[in-house]
């Protein structure tokens, strides 16, 4: 067994395999016409986080880069802001048909790809790295 490995060569490891992963998908993505960025923001909505707050909270995204993400998906169709009912100082955002339809064909597409991106693991291995993976998104999340 080799050494113990330091937590900032792990943590770059971690960030240099979250970007191949992200590009991975934004291949998969793209013949739909959606971002990864789009594709993970139609999924909170979808989730029925839909204030800018809660998405801000829910992706750590901070207010000016989730502005921007969610008016590049305005563009596209893909959402719409409205006013809440309750509160018009208060915007939510609500997924369009095109949105739902594009969230949808790329939730199947990105469901096909996702074995090939981990069929290097055992199973094993699969349930160590989800449980991994869980621990530390509750210690930063």
């Amino acid at each position: 067994m080799g050494r113990e490995p330091l937590p900032e060569e792990l943590v770059r490891d971690c960030v240099a395999l979250g970007g191949l992963l992200r590009q991975a998908i934004a291949e998969v993505l793209l013949p739909l016409g959606v971002t990864p960025e789009q594709h993970e923001l139609l999924g909170y909505l979808a989730a029925g986080i839909t204030t800018p707050k809660a998405l801000s909270e829910a992706s750590g995204r901070d207010k000016t880069t989730l502005s921007r993400a969610v008016a590049r998906a305005a563009k596209a169709g893909f959402l719409v802001p409205v006013r809440s009912e309750g509160d018009k100082r208060r915007q939510v955002l609500e997924v369009t048909a095109r949105g739902a339809a594009v969230l949808e064909k790329a939730r199947r597409a990105v469901e096909r790809a996702s074995p090939k991106l981990v069929e290097e693991l055992t199973p094993k291995e699969r349930r160590r790295l989800a449980k991994i993976v869980r621990k530390l998104r509750r210690r930063l999340g």
